[in-house]
Protein backbone atom coordinates (compact mmCIF):
# COMPACT_ATOMS: atom_id res chain seq x y z
CA UNK A 1 0.00 0.00 0.00
CA UNK A 2 1.31 3.71 -0.86
CA UNK A 3 1.65 5.73 2.00
CA UNK A 4 0.66 9.27 0.40
CA UNK A 5 1.45 10.98 3.10
CA UNK A 6 4.80 10.16 3.37
CA UNK A 7 5.83 10.41 0.07
CA UNK A 8 4.39 13.67 -0.55
CA UNK A 9 6.76 15.21 2.43
CA UNK A 10 9.28 12.91 0.06
CA UNK A 11 8.30 15.09 -2.86
CA UNK A 12 8.54 18.62 -1.43
CA UNK A 13 11.55 17.70 0.86
CA UNK A 14 13.27 16.69 -2.92
CA UNK A 15 11.40 20.00 -4.57
CA UNK A 16 12.75 22.35 -1.70
CA UNK A 17 16.20 21.03 -2.18
CA UNK A 18 16.36 21.79 -5.84
CA UNK A 19 15.14 25.31 -5.31
CA UNK A 20 17.94 25.91 -2.84
CA UNK A 21 20.91 24.54 -4.23
CA UNK A 22 19.70 24.78 -7.66
CA UNK A 23 19.10 28.84 -7.00
CA UNK A 24 22.46 29.58 -5.47
CA UNK A 25 24.35 27.45 -8.56
CA UNK A 26 22.05 29.95 -10.81
CA UNK A 27 22.29 32.47 -8.80
CA UNK A 28 26.43 32.24 -8.73
CA UNK A 29 26.58 31.61 -12.90
CA UNK A 30 24.42 34.87 -13.01
CA UNK A 31 26.38 36.88 -10.66
CA UNK A 32 29.47 35.61 -12.46
CA UNK A 33 28.07 37.09 -15.97
CA UNK A 34 26.99 40.13 -14.71
CA UNK A 35 30.54 41.02 -12.69
CA UNK A 36 32.23 40.43 -16.79
CA UNK A 37 29.06 42.23 -18.74
CA UNK A 38 27.95 45.32 -16.43
CA UNK A 39 29.96 47.95 -14.48
CA UNK A 40 30.30 47.26 -10.63
CA UNK A 41 28.16 49.71 -9.86
CA UNK A 42 25.24 47.97 -11.96
CA UNK A 43 25.92 44.55 -11.47
CA UNK A 44 25.95 45.41 -8.14
CA UNK A 45 22.01 46.76 -8.26
CA UNK A 46 21.33 43.57 -10.17
CA UNK A 47 22.91 41.52 -7.48
CA UNK A 48 20.68 43.17 -4.45
CA UNK A 49 17.40 42.94 -6.76
CA UNK A 50 18.39 39.33 -7.46
CA UNK A 51 18.96 38.54 -3.27
CA UNK A 52 15.91 40.73 -3.03
CA UNK A 53 13.69 38.55 -4.82
CA UNK A 54 15.43 34.90 -4.01
CA UNK A 55 14.95 35.85 -0.20
CA UNK A 56 11.16 34.56 0.07
CA UNK A 57 12.16 31.41 -1.43
CA UNK A 58 14.67 30.71 0.68
CA UNK A 59 13.01 31.21 3.30
CA UNK A 60 10.35 29.47 2.01
CA UNK A 61 12.79 26.62 1.08
CA UNK A 62 14.37 26.11 4.78
CA UNK A 63 10.85 26.03 6.06
CA UNK A 64 9.72 23.28 4.18
CA UNK A 65 13.22 21.22 4.51
CA UNK A 66 12.85 21.75 8.17
CA UNK A 67 8.88 20.48 7.92
CA UNK A 68 9.36 17.68 5.83
CA UNK A 69 13.01 16.54 6.87
CA UNK A 70 11.84 16.28 10.29
CA UNK A 71 8.59 14.04 9.01
CA UNK A 72 10.85 11.75 6.74
CA UNK A 73 13.04 11.16 9.75
CA UNK A 74 10.26 10.50 12.76
CA UNK A 75 8.41 8.31 10.06
CA UNK A 76 11.23 5.53 9.68
CA UNK A 77 12.67 2.97 12.02
CA UNK A 78 15.56 2.85 14.17
CA UNK A 79 19.02 3.81 12.79
CA UNK A 80 22.50 1.94 13.34
CA UNK A 81 25.07 4.82 14.35
CA UNK A 82 27.14 4.99 11.17
CA UNK A 83 23.61 6.36 10.21
CA UNK A 84 23.37 8.94 13.16
CA UNK A 85 26.95 9.85 12.68
CA UNK A 86 26.77 10.67 8.84
CA UNK A 87 23.03 12.20 9.59
CA UNK A 88 25.10 14.11 12.15
CA UNK A 89 27.53 15.89 9.16
CA UNK A 90 24.81 16.46 6.84
CA UNK A 91 22.91 18.58 9.02
CA UNK A 92 25.89 20.17 9.92
CA UNK A 93 26.57 21.21 6.31
CA UNK A 94 22.92 21.95 5.75
CA UNK A 95 22.61 24.52 8.70
CA UNK A 96 25.54 26.06 6.86
CA UNK A 97 23.59 25.84 3.54
CA UNK A 98 21.17 27.36 5.82
CA UNK A 99 23.21 30.66 7.00
CA UNK A 100 25.15 31.27 3.77
CA UNK A 101 21.36 31.16 1.87
CA UNK A 102 20.49 33.63 4.68
CA UNK A 103 23.28 36.08 4.23
CA UNK A 104 23.86 36.03 0.58
CA UNK A 105 19.98 37.28 0.38
CA UNK A 106 21.00 40.32 2.04
CA UNK A 107 21.49 43.67 0.29
CA UNK A 108 24.84 44.82 -0.02
CA UNK A 109 26.74 41.86 0.43
CA UNK A 110 30.26 42.02 -1.32
CA UNK A 111 30.83 38.10 -0.78
CA UNK A 112 27.66 37.22 -2.48
CA UNK A 113 28.96 35.02 -5.23
CA UNK A 114 31.19 33.00 -3.09
CA UNK A 115 28.79 32.43 -0.54
CA UNK A 116 26.16 30.96 -3.39
CA UNK A 117 29.47 29.08 -4.17
CA UNK A 118 30.03 27.17 -1.09
CA UNK A 119 25.93 26.65 -1.20
CA UNK A 120 26.40 24.77 -4.07
CA UNK A 121 29.35 23.13 -3.20
CA UNK A 122 27.87 22.39 0.48
CA UNK A 123 24.74 21.00 -1.24
CA UNK A 124 26.00 18.66 -3.79
CA UNK A 125 27.74 17.16 -0.58
CA UNK A 126 24.75 16.80 1.02
CA UNK A 127 23.09 15.44 -1.83
CA UNK A 128 25.82 12.36 -1.57
CA UNK A 129 25.31 11.89 1.87
CA UNK A 130 21.77 11.57 1.83
CA UNK A 131 21.98 9.33 -1.13
CA UNK A 132 23.92 7.03 1.23
CA UNK A 133 22.04 7.07 3.82
CA UNK A 134 19.35 5.85 2.15
CA UNK A 135 21.14 3.06 1.05
CA UNK A 136 22.20 2.33 4.51
CA UNK A 137 18.92 2.71 5.91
Amino acid sequence: MIDVPKGFMIWVHLFSVVLLIGGALYGRMVLRTTSEVLAPDSAQTVGDAVAARFRGRVILAILLLLISGIFNYLHTGSHTTRYNILLGVKLLLVLHIFAAALLAARPNNPRRARQLAGIGLSGLIVILISAFLSQIA
